[in-house]
């Protein structure tokens, strides 16, 4: 893994340099050689650099990752931030530009769609999509028995991994939405990538595919309406849109689950994880509402 860093790290540094070569001849620096939206970059494409190289040396000390220390080794964070950086220049540079075509909105989309792709395969161990906890059987003990806080351990695993795919899933949604950027479809692509990473890392499993294919099904629904509600910009357009999404992707994922294998949450459970995590896009799109521009009521554009 390290040496294919290295390798692709060295490909990006071409382009980069390829990119900054006409106003570097110019006489400007460096940085403000490089179009706008592609210096973050240029910092994504040091920092992979830095990565590749630093794990190789990290590798000979501490040995290779097995398991899901390899997903929290120092060096691949590295990795993962410059790979971040990297994938969105797209998006920066299409922001930057001015108003955004239909082109644009797609070139916009795609790069956010693989920015959060990324994210979730670096957060696969708390994916919604690949543990499909509420399959399994909730056991209720009293708080005072011995083996209370064990069986309730996988159930708050869980709830922990709907909330951190649901952050994953909403916030590049939220931005795309701020800029006029999010074309029709745009939910169900986003969606379908980052369930469908996950169902390849199950290796296909019965249970998560079927899921996963409910929770596109939602994305699906959440095309229609979204397409409502990102016609207005009011206050409340980002909070609604954001908790409308969740609600029906993560009801549509429930219903495969149900199919698949049957629920074994008990209702409290299953549905409260659902309003949770709505509840936690609205609120998400509420922090979304402070970069509009004060007092006219529009999103940047």
């Amino acid at each position: 893994m390290a040496r294919r860093a290295v390798q692709r790290s060295c490909s990006h540094h071409r382009v980069v340099a390829l990119l900054a070569l006409p106003g570097w001849r110019a006489g400007r620096s460096f940085l403000g050689s490089l179009p706008k939206g592609y210096r973050e970059g240029a910092v994504g494409v040091g920092l992979f650099g830095l990565g590749g190289s630093s794990d190789l040396g990290w590798h000979q000390v501490f040995g290779v990752e097995t398991g899901i220390d390899a997903l929290l080794s120092p060096t691949h964070l590295l990795l993962f931030a410059g790979g971040l950086l990297i994938l969105t220049n797209p998006l920066r540079a299409r922001w930057s530009s001015g108003p955004l075509g239909t082109a644009d909105r797609w070139l916009a989309t795609g790069s956010a769609i693989l920015a959060a792709a990324l994210a979730s395969f670096a957060l696969i161990y708390t994916s919604a999509f690949a543990m499909p906890r509420p399959v399994e059987t909730f056991i209720r003990l009293p708080k005072d028995h011995p083996a209370h806080e064990a069986t309730e351990l996988p159930v708050v695993a869980g709830l922990a991994s709907y909330l951190v795919t649901t952050v994953v899933l909403v916030v590049p949604l939220l931005f795309l939405l701020q800029h006029r950027s999010l074309p029709v479809g745009g939910v169900t692509l986003l969606t379908a990538a980052l369930a469908g990473l996950s169902v390849a890392v199950a290796d296909f499993s019965t249970v998560a595919t079927v899921s996963a294919v409910g929770a596109v099904g939602g994305g699906l629904l959440a095309d229609l309406l979204v397409a409502r509600t990102a016609l207005t910009s009011q206050w409340w357009t980002l909070p609604a849109t954001g908790a409308i999404v969740v609600l029906v992707v993560w009801s549509g994922q429930l219903v495969g689950l149900a199919l698949a294998a049957g629920l074994g949450w008990p209702v409290e459970l299953w549905s409260g994880v659902v309003l949770l995590s709505a509840a936690m896009a609205g609120i998400l799109g509420l922090l979304g509402e402070t970069s509009r521009v004060t007092g006219t009521g529009q999103f940047p554009a």
